[in-house]
């Protein structure tokens, strides 16, 4: 893999070094209705049903692009993956789950299901209506709604996981993403959620870091899907290490405790202090 500033990294691509987190939001924040995409209809073109045509109907895959780094691919069947499939961070996240509980970009519905199995009362809200229609035909709560938008009601759990996060864009956006998670918890409520601290990317053989202190934050990403011929428009992802998402949530009366890490991707709680 090369870094665009010419300097060369020695892992393995972007969809391993985040355990695949934020891909399958990436892709729910990106995909648009069907015969929105460049104008075609894409033969009803949704990653929760396309199998691929030959070999058998197997799933089919998705290209990621990014600035910095090598195409990559997510097969869509990883967005239907059973709980034993998922990582641990993400176990450990519904474990941590109580009360009424919104699931913030609830893409196929797998963490919204697994909890509706476990007897919660689960609320789940995606920005890609063919995301909601498929969690409804599963017999799921769910609405296409941006989260900037929802105002229903509040809840005991807000879950944003996958680094869903993410939604901010950039740095700078973070705090209004985290001043209307807020205002959308319960007095003892709690904010879940996962991101990664993709500092090491920058890192040269000997430890060394190729970071601009001039430039943007290092975790704004900017990325495109692409699927046959169709593909998105670039949008804006961050990934946030939890030194940036603690102060922030600091700044405006929320108390962040990290939970669980591996491999510079984390676990969070945010509470009111």
């Amino acid at each position: 893999m090369e870094l665009t500033d010419g300097h060369h990294h020695n892992a393995v691509g972007l969809v391993v070094w985040f355990n695949w987190s934020g891909l399958f939001y990436i892709w729910q924040k990106a995909v648009k209705p069907p015969g929105s995409l460049h104008g075609h209809h894409a033969h009803g073109v949704s990653l929760f049903h396309i199998r691929h045509p030959g070999a058998g109907g197997g799933w089919c895959c998705v290209i990621v692009r990014s600035e910095i780094c090598d195409d990559d691919t997510i097969p869509s069947a990883y967005l239907h993956r059973s709980y034993d499939e998922m990582p641990l961070i993400e176990k450990k996240a519904l474990e941590l789950c109580k009360g009424s509980i919104l699931d913030i970009g609830a893409g196929a519905g797998i963490h919204a299901s697994w909890l509706s199995e476990h007897n919660f009362t689960v609320e789940a809200i995606d920005i890609s209506p063919m995301a909601v229609q498929y969690m409804q035909s599963k017999g799921l709560n769910a609405s296409a709604c941006k989260f900037e938008d929802y105002e229903s009601k509040k809840h005991d759990t807000l879950l944003m996981l996958m680094n869903g996060i993410g939604i901010a864009g950039e740095l700078s956006n973070l705090k209004s993403i985290l001043l209307k998670a807020k205002e959308l918890l319960l007095p003892q409520g709690q904010i879940i959620c996962d991101s990664t601290d993709i500092k090491y990317l920058y890192e040269d053989d000997e430890g060394g870091l190729w970071i601009d202190l001039n430039a943007e934050y290092y975790g704004n990403f900017k990325f495109q899907m692409k699927f046959e011929e169709h593909e998105t428009e670039w949008f804006d992802w961050l990934y946030v290490d939890f030194e940036n998402l603690s102060k922030i949530a600091e700044d405006i009366g929320l108390e962040a405790n990290k939970i669980h890490e591996e491999d510079n991707h984390f676990l969070a709680v945010l509470k009111h202090k």
